[in-house]
C-alpha cells in the first residue's frame, strides 16, 4: 500500500491534533510533523513530505509551505476567502469537510500527474 507523508501547519493545537488523528486513522497517511507556523517548516526538506496541510491563514507564506519547491499544499478553509487567496493552494477543504474528503484530497494532489 502506498504511504502518504504529511506535515500539518496549524496555529491551533487542538485543531492540529484533531487533523492529525483523522489523517492517521486513514491507514495510509503518516503525519511526519506538526507545526504552529510556516517558519517552523524550515526544519523539513521537500523530500521529507509529500504534501503540507495548512490553515489558509498562512497562504501569504506559500513559498515556505511549498518547502522551497513544488510540494503540494492542501489548505483548510475556515472562513470566506476570495479566488486570489485560494489560487496558490493546490487543493482546499473546508472545516466542514469530512475526514475522508481531506484524506482523499491528500491522495489526489500527491498522485496527480505532473503538468509539463
Amino acid at each position: 500500500m502506498k504511504r502518504y507523508r504529511v506535515a500539518i501547519v496549524e496555529p491551533s493545537a487542538i485543531v492540529a491534533e484533531g487533523v492529525g488523528v483523522l489523517l492517521r486513522a486513514s491507514g495510509d497517511i503518516d503525519v511526519i510533523a506538526t507545526y504552529a507556523s510556516p517558519a517552523e517548516l524550515q526544519r523539513l526538506r521537500s523530500q521529507d513530505v509529500d504534501v503540507v496541510v495548512a490553515s489558509l491563514s498562512f497562504v501569504r507564506d506559500i513559498e515556505l509551505l511549498r518547502l522551497g519547491g513544488d510540494t503540494p499544499v492542501v489548505g483548510i478553509q475556515s472562513s470566506l476567502a476570495d479566488v486570489d487567496t485560494l489560487r496558490p493552494i493546490t487543493a482546499v477543504v473546508s472545516i466542514y469537510s469530512t475526514a475522508s474528503e481531506l484524506q482523499q484530497s491528500i491522495r489526489d494532489v500527491v498522485d496527480a500527474p505532473v503538468a509539463e
